[in-house]
């Protein structure tokens, strides 16, 4: 079928594109650019014509003196241009570029082409005609404008061998990567709309006839001269746009459009008068009538249907290429101002803490500027996605069977007074297994310090909590179990001490990890913090043990309910992690439409002003609509708040529980919560209303600095209000069936007296646990290993740092050079049974059934696929029993992917014990995929030897570090530092230090020769020390430790991480990074350059020297050291050992 389409291509061409003479008239718009190289070019100018076809364009050039050759692979083509007289070339077109030679063309032409490739295949072609372009050359990409409505929903299609249309603001994107940075869009091809045209048919001709095509049209700047780039500038304005003009103009046509319909509407009212007024009897002019007023409302339905869809359309499709220019420049400088300053500030903490607490009293303005704040100006794209959240599918959560209970003695310490909800945990998990007589309790009430005496909001609590407070134990058989926050400190008069920890966000303090490892077991009320303690360095056993805690007693299911008023409730401390300030904007939104309440109980606090988000947030017509509580209730007080409600809404950026959505499950109440967190074990689509999310970094009192939570989509969260209030208001039969879910559910597994027997029968297992976390750990890494490459250094890193003694590597076959590894032969047994870069990722059954008791995998798509049979591998090596990990250095291709292929990631990621990434944008990555439940965030680790003290004096040694490609961005940092040491009168002393290994790749290759030819031209032979062999990471580290500065200037890439950010901290006391994505995790302890170019790092280099209080230096190395401590190799060994035998007792 394949080979009959392209067989019959030519009359396809022929039929839908155009004849020869036609193809010819639309290439004339190109020739006045040519002739501007022809009559600057000594000889004849050369030319290549990428998916040549019939030849029209090269034939065209050579009669005009160029000598062009032509690439075609359709043998049918390829005869009818020799019939033409042009001979072509067959070959693949990606195929032919790579094998040219540099600089080989001055234009490089590909008409209607790129719209039958993939992505990949795209990116990397044009990567290859930058490297093949003469300096000052051309580029000419011709492909159909899916700005053009006819083009984009059916003409496109016209052609089955197209893969997808490319939107120009995406072909600009492409070019830039690509190295093209002059460049512009010319749109093409279309019908100027007559000038007799009304609003109406101007309104049509600009959606669906204008520019059905476009080019990008680009120079290659490396050895550009100015003139050339004025003559591109002017021609390119030239050009008459033929794209629609703006969205303003198409907005005056859609008015203009309203007005005629107007003066429609008037005549149609006279003429109604008319008819009725004088009794008129023609039925011809009645029948004319009625025709223009049916006409008249068809007309008016379509304008309508065309002024939605212009509202909605992306206003970089609606401008000119100026227009486009300077929107993305404006919008990319406000985002670079924010992102800028809110580095700078974060060197200030003082300065930082008053401003974001100012800031708090603009909720909106807050949470816009953190969203925009917290990711580099770069990735429009990615913050484009956040816009819109996600949610994640987490596995059941089943208990484990009840076993023959023998009775406990506990000492329980901690919280019991008031109405803090770790005291009311604490009393109703020690008043069930009392009243049940599954164990002897003893209370010690403890609340910062010890408590003599006991006070609840329930009096009957209080009586049999003092019974329990006075009861103690004659033998010393017991065990103590804690629960306080902060953690306490294990006592040594303690044989035998469980803690219970809740906590809400992704990190956990260091500190507070080692009190919890001073305990013999930890009790985790739910998954999320299960896991969060595994993630985060807990080397104890850990046991999921969802607490009895429910004081507010089960409710009978409610009747339908009879239309009104809408109350909805929340419940929270109105901490900002609470989320209040999305629940007021949402509620602000759905008030326009119904007619609702609000009800919010809370407490006073430092943390609380909810006074001031209802001021800032909620228009004053609806202000009066809201309650808020700061009384304390008593338990009957709050049964009857549950009861009075329709519904609860509970948007938290972080749960360890969430207690309100228990008790209101057990009073039959909808419940509209986040998607994520301790919730996540007792809520679904089915029970409840999930709010979808993304992750951002914490910014709670408690945050550790590397820490991250949710943030609640507050659009889907008025969506969803909207949706169940409209369901309240007809009846409620959707909120009956899912509340009657959601009580099964949380009686079940925190109401019944079957709860507690499981949290004892939790509390017996954990002798057994320990056995499993005593056990010897067996690991195997696959993984490159022992050769130039970072991810073989990162595994060779991890598996010193873990310190086990039964480690085997599964390495590569066709391993590419050796280096030395840390990690001696004694340790380790290497065997290498698979190939990188092979089509299909294959592990023979054979081989893994010798792997170890746990097999981490070190993923990166250049090495292997995420393919059908890894799927098949990993299916094998879980039905053997193993814990199976991966690490995934890059996420961002897997959106990239099409359905299929990425379906198939998916479901392969989905059988993972753990998912390791590097950063939270790698978690939102996945998150749009539906992954989440078994993915952590684990940074890359640095060497940390206590040698990051900066220098008591400068060296004027400036260094740079990382195998050495284009995007390393060495050549700007090499005419940056030209141009620093110029502007100094002692420039002739200071040195440039490149430790950037050369890859055994043409591209690596062609980059050095590039680097020592920009040195040889600028004459800084004598100042610039280039290092292109791969030196050991030692080396290096003692290279980079005598420079005063390390720059790093990367462009942006796919790469999630950097590893080589963290050798230049553990090495240098100073370290400069660009804006690329990759240096977000560091920005803090960094110094920014302010953009790529040479001048922005001449500019950093100036302020380093000479401006160096300016520059906040002294604060960026404190906290440089603190970082470094915290993502040493050593605390990430802990971090992951922990992760491994923790997940291990859970198989």
């Amino acid at each position: 079928m394949a080979a009959s389409i392209m067989n019959q291509y030519r009359n396809f061409e022929e039929r839908f594109r155009g004849d020869r003479e036609s193809i010819l008239h639309t290439f004339s718009v190109y020739l006045p650019l040519l002739d501007v190289i022809h009559s600057e070019s000594d000889a004849d100018p050369t030319a290549l014509d990428l998916g040549s076809g019939r030849g029209e364009w090269c034939n065209l050039l050579k009669g005009r003196g160029w000598l062009c050759t032509g690439v075609e692979n359709n043998p049918t083509m390829i005869a009818e241009a020799e019939s033409k007289n042009f001979v072509s070339i067959n070959a693949d077109a990606l195929e032919f570029v790579r094998n040219t030679k540099n600089e080989s063309y001055d234009v490089v032409t590909a008409f209607h082409l790129i719209e039958h490739l993939q992505s990949e295949y795209i990116m990397e072609l044009l990567e290859q005609i930058n490297r093949i372009l003469k300096p000052g050359g051309i580029i000419i990409v011709e492909t159909p404008n899916p700005e053009n409505l006819a083009v984009a929903t059916w003409a496109f299609h016209m052609d089955p061998t197209h893969v997808r249309p490319i939107p120009p603001p995406l072909m600009v994107y492409y070019a830039e990567l690509a190295g093209f940075r002059a460049n512009r869009i010319l749109r093409l091809n279309g019908k100027p709309a007559a000038e007799n045209f009304g609003p109406i048919q101007s309104l049509i001709n600009t959606l669906f006839s204008l520019g059905p095509d476009y080019a990008l049209v680009a120079l290659k700047q490396s050895g550009l001269d100015t003139a050339r780039k004025l003559k591109f500038e002017s021609y390119c304005a030239s050009i008459p746009q033929q794209g629609p003009a703006d969205m303003r103009r198409l907005m005056q046509l859609a008015e203009e459009a309203d007005a005629v319909h107007a003066r429609f509407k008037g005549v149609e009212h006279a003429l109604e008068e008319n008819r009725r007024d004088h009794a008129l009897k023609d039925i011809a002019v009645e029948k004319f009538i009625i025709e223009q007023m049916e006409m008249n409302h068809v007309i008016h339905s379509h304008l309508q249907e065309i002024k939605s869809r212009l509202s909605n359309i992306n206003l970089s499709w609606m401008v000119t290429e100026a227009l486009q220019r300077v929107q993305r420049q404006s919008r990319s400088s406000a985002k670079r101002i924010l992102y800028k300053s809110k580095n700078i500030l974060k060197t200030h903490p003082r300065l930082w803490h008053h401003l974001d607490r100012s800031i708090r009293c603009f909720p909106i303005l807050h949470r816009y500027l953190a969203r925009v704040s917290s990711y580099p100006p770069l990735i429009e794209a990615y913050l484009t996605l956040l816009e819109k959240g996600f949610l994640i599918d987490f596995p059941d959560v089943t208990a484990k069977g009840i076993e023959n209970l023998t009775e406990r003695s506990i000492k329980f310490i901690g919280h019991f007074n008031g109405t803090y909800s770790l005291a009311y945990i604490n009393r109703n998990l020690a008043e069930k297994m009392y009243s049940l007589g599954l164990a002897r309790i003893n209370i010690v009430p403890f609340h910062g310090r010890r408590e003599d005496a006991i006070s609840t909001p329930n009096d009957t609590s209080t009586a049999a909590l003092t019974r329990m407070m006075q009861d103690g134990f004659a033998d010393e058989s017991y065990i103590t179990l804690v629960h306080h926050f902060p953690v306490l400190d294990r006592s040594a008069d303690d044989k035998r001490a469980y803690i219970m920890f809740f906590w809400e966000e992704s990190s956990i303090p260091f500190g507070t990890i080692e009190k919890l490892n001073g305990y013999d077991a930890v009790v985790a009320p739910s998954r999320f913090v299960m896991k969060t303690l595994q993630d985060n360095g807990c080397r104890r056993p850990i046991v999921l043990a969802p607490p009895p805690v429910v004081d507010i007693p089960a409710a009978e299911p409610k009747s339908l309910r009879v239309s009104g008023v809408i109350n909805l409730l929340h419940i929270s401390s109105c901490f900002p992690r609470k989320g209040v300030d999305l629940l007021l904007s949402a509620f602000d939104i759905v008030s326009r439409n119904h007619d609702i309440r609000l009800t919010i109980k809370t407490f006073p606090n430092e943390h609380n002003n909810v006074d001031q988000l209802i001021l800032d947030i909620v228009a004053p017509e609806f202000r009066n609509n809201i309650r808020v509580i700061f009384d304390d209730y008593t338990t009957l007080q709050m049964q009857e708040l549950y009861d009075q409600s329709d519904a609860i809404v509970l948007p938290s950026r972080g749960e360890g529980l969430n207690l309100p959505a228990i008790e209101a499950g057990l009073r039959y109440l909808p419940v509209v919560a986040t998607g994520f967190g301790g919730q996540a074990d007792f809520l679904s689509d089915e029970n409840s209303w999930r709010i979808p999310f993304h992750f951002v970094p914490s910014s709670s009192h408690l945050s550790s600095g590397a820490s991250f939570w949710v943030e609640p989509d507050q659009k889907a969260l008025a969506s969803i209000l909207d949706d169940l209030i409209s369901d309240l208001g007809a009846g409620g039969s959707r909120s009956q069936r899912r509340a009657q879910l959601l009580f099964d559910r949380v009686s079940q597994l925190y109401a019944s007296d079957d709860a507690a027997k499981h949290f004892l029968g939790a509390i017996n297992r954990i002798e057994e646990i320990e056995d499993g976390f005593k056990r010897p750990l067996g690991l195997t890494v696959v993984s490159t290993w022992r050769e130039p490459c970072g991810i073989a250094d990162y595994s060779d890193r991890l598996i010193g740092a873990l310190h086990l003694k039964d480690v085997s590597i599964v390495g590569p076959k066709n391993k590419v050079g050796e280096t030395h590894s840390s990690t001696s032969d004694e340790d380790v047994r290497v065997t290498r049974e698979w190939l990188k870069n092979a089509p299909r990722s294959e592990f023979s059954s054979a081989d893994i059934k010798l792997w170890k008791e746990v097999i981490w995998f070190q993923h990166h798509f250049a090495f292997y696929e995420i393919d059908r049979e890894l799927l098949l591998t990993v299916k094998e090596l879980k039905a053997l029993g193993r814990v199976v990990f991966i690490t995934l250095h890059t996420s961002r291709p897997i959106l990239q992917f099409d359905s299929a292929r990425r379906s198939t990631v998916v479901e392969t990621l989905r059988l993972f014990d753990r998912v390791i990434v590097h950063t939270v944008t790698d978690l939102n990555n996945l998150g749009q995929c539906g992954l989440g439940h078994n993915v952590t965030v684990m940074p890359q680790g640095i060497p940390y030897r206590g040698n990051t003290r900066p220098a008591e004096r400068l060296t004027r040694r400036i260094g740079s570090f990382g195998f050495l490609y284009q995007h390393k961005n060495v050549r700007a940092l090499i005419e940056g530092f030209a141009k620093f040491i110029a502007a100094r009168h002692d420039g002739e002393q200071f040195r440039l230090c490149l430790l950037n290994a050369v890859r055994t790749d043409s591209n690596s290759e062609e980059e050095l020769e590039n680097c020592k030819k920009m040195i040889r031209t600028m004459g800084l032979e004598d100042q610039v020390e280039l290092y292109p062999d791969y030196l050991e990471e030692a080396k290096v580290e003692e290279m980079l430790s005598e420079c005063d500065l390390v720059v790093l200037p990367y462009l942006d890439n796919p790469e999630s991480s950097s590893a080589a950010v963290r050798t230049a901290l553990a090495a240098c006391a100073f370290v400069a990074t660009s804006p690329a994505h990759l240096f977000d995790e560091v920005r803090g302890i960094t110094i920014g350059l302010n953009g790529f170019a040479p001048s922005s790092i001449a500019t950093a280099l100036r302020e380093f020297y000479d401006d160096p209080r300016g520059s906040n230096l002294e604060n960026i190395a404190k906290r440089r050291l603190e970082w470094v401590e915290e993502n040493s190799w050593e605390r990430i060994g802990q971090r992951s050992l922990a992760m491994m035998l923790g997940v291990r007792a859970e198989v």
